[in-house]
């Protein structure tokens, strides 16, 4: 079951010339398309409620083929003082695949709007902070900028997703604020759903926001590893925040709160993203507002592979910029996608 969802995100065959030309045929952080210097942004319907189960049937406009496909990659650039640098341009950086550097063809700047996703875990080790999760949340949501749009998803024993993406800001707030708590947490299954399903078919600037305690007690088919590897070859920046488990829950094991931490901090390191953890609602606001400003100032950079052999290797990626004394942070690299 795993491989073959996989497999529905994965490229048509570039010999059907009449049947590429009406579909877009997208991999994650590649997607075949022509060579264009502005990306077209999907339309995306405003909110409302999906099952766990349900996928979305936004309509998307044709592609023509092209057998070349552009990797687009997320990048923050930070001063000494960890400030976002602004106003960069597309010659002020350098992109690097396994140290030869590449062409860059498409520069968005922080200006463009960014689709965030806001996945907050409402499973039984979250009710006691559920209140506390609304209040953050939608301080976080009110940080943004109004043209970016925000989806709503939480997971329990279930993955829902209680709006599509919105700039409304009146929906969104709503819809976390009508959250319950559930049973168990299936976290992998949730993120492995985000991105399959949602991110995979927009292009521009993503992000995914995580609250939870990072324990999976309920995932049916994702795991960490598989988890871990659609994060690398997906193009979002993920951003877990990390809440402390509750120790008077009969079910809590020190020992899988600690693998919890590393696996949310893999995630974040692989996407380019941060990790955060929140003792106190102090923390948590702190932390959300952070990552509010994190996307304010986030670029993203697109290229065309010098090295189109489809080995499904893992290929990393490095960026410098023309400033001195600046911190980069972005993903470490993506996984090519596979000749069939």
């Amino acid at each position: 079951m795993r491989i073959l969802r996989l497999l529905k995100y994965s490229l048509f065959p570039l010999a059907a010339f009449a049947v590429a030309a009406c579909l877009p045929a997208v991999f994650f952080g590649q997607a075949t398309r022509p060579r264009v210097k502005d990306p077209a942004k999907l339309s995306v319907p405003s909110a409302s409620k999906e099952t766990s189960d349900s996928t979305s049937k936004e309509d998307e406009p044709a592609t023509i083929k092209l057998d070349t496909s552009i990797v687009t990659i997320p990048i923050v650039v930070l001063d000494r003082d960890g400030r976002p640098v602004q106003k960069m341009t597309k010659t002020d950086f350098h992109i690097f695949e396994n140290d030869v550097e590449q062409e860059i063809a498409e520069f968005i700047p922080i200006e463009v709007p960014f689709h965030v996703v806001l996945m907050l875990d409402t499973s039984r080790s979250a009710q006691v902070k559920l209140e506390d999760i609304e209040k953050a949340a939608t301080a976080f949501i009110e940080q943004l900028r109004d043209d970016d749009e925000v989806m709503v998803v939480s997971f329990d024993d279930r993955v829902t997703f209680d709006t599509n993406f919105t700039s409304d800001r009146a929906v969104l707030i709503q819809a976390i604020h009508s959250l319950r708590t559930g049973g168990g947490t299936r976290l992998y299954d949730a993120v492995d759903k985000v991105l399959a399903e949602k991110l995979s078919k927009l292009e521009g600037r993503k992000a995914i926001v995580i609250f939870s305690d990072g324990v999976d007690t309920a995932s049916m088919s994702g795991t960490p590893q598989e988890t871990l590897e659609m994060v690398k070859t997906s193009d979002a920046i993920l951003y877990p925040l990390q809440y402390e488990a509750s120790t008077d829950d009969p079910l809590f094991k020190p020992y899988e709160f600690g693998q919890a931490t590393r696996f949310m901090r893999r995630i974040a390191d692989a996407s380019g993203g941060r990790f955060y953890q929140a003792a106190t609602t102090t923390n948590l606001r702190q932390a959300f507002s952070m990552i509010a400003h994190d996307l304010r100032y986030q670029y993203a950079v697109s290229y065309y592979p010098t090295n189109e052999v489809r080995d499904g290797s893992f290929r990393k990626i490095k960026v410098s910029v023309n400033r001195q004394n600046v911190t980069v942070r972005t993903r470490e690299g993506y996984r090519a996608e596979q000749a069939q």
